[in-house]
């Protein structure tokens, strides 16, 4: 499952999953974020689980897309750019406060995703990693949707 992943792609991608760990246990009623951090002056994190997600959510699909960016800079044709602006547009335009579109924003990104290590300008490592993140993030965003 890990084979060939590089070790800091693999410890940054599993550490980018707490936000989305720490709202599905928010919503179910476990608040692991200390006090001290939830209550600092400068932070505003959202006071709910679903919140916590929504917001990081937004903001690392529309990362993801500036990764596609970066892999169709390789080639600079309409369709990888094209395609690598959908994730943050979908973010923008489509997700609202709605967990199952995010989590079709994540699964639309993964199509991607495999489109682009067709084109082979993925690492080919990438596909790997990404299969396993997302596959963690759609399920935290999917359960309190089907509970």
């Amino acid at each position: 499952m890990f084979k060939g992943i590089p070790t800091p792609a693999l410890t940054i991608g599993l550490l980018g999953l707490i936000p989305f760990l720490l709202g599905l246990a928010q919503i179910f009623g476990y608040d692991l974020i200390p006090p001290a951090i939830r209550n600092a002056d400068q932070m505003t994190l959202p006071n709910t689980g679903a919140g916590l997600m929504l917001g990081y959510g937004k903001i690392i699909l529309a990362f993801m897309g500036g990764a596609l960016w970066g892999f169709a800079a390789s080639r600079a044709t309409w369709l990888l750019l094209t395609l690598s602006v959908l994730p943050a547009l979908w973010a923008f335009l489509v997700v609202g406060g709605d967990l199952v579109m995010l989590a079709f924003g994540f699964l639309g990104c993964l199509a991607i995703d495999f489109l682009y290590a067709q084109f082979g300008v993925t690492p080919k490592w990438w596909i790997r990693l990404r299969v396993m993140l997302t596959s963690v993030v759609v399920i935290c965003l999917l359960i309190p949707a089907l509970g």
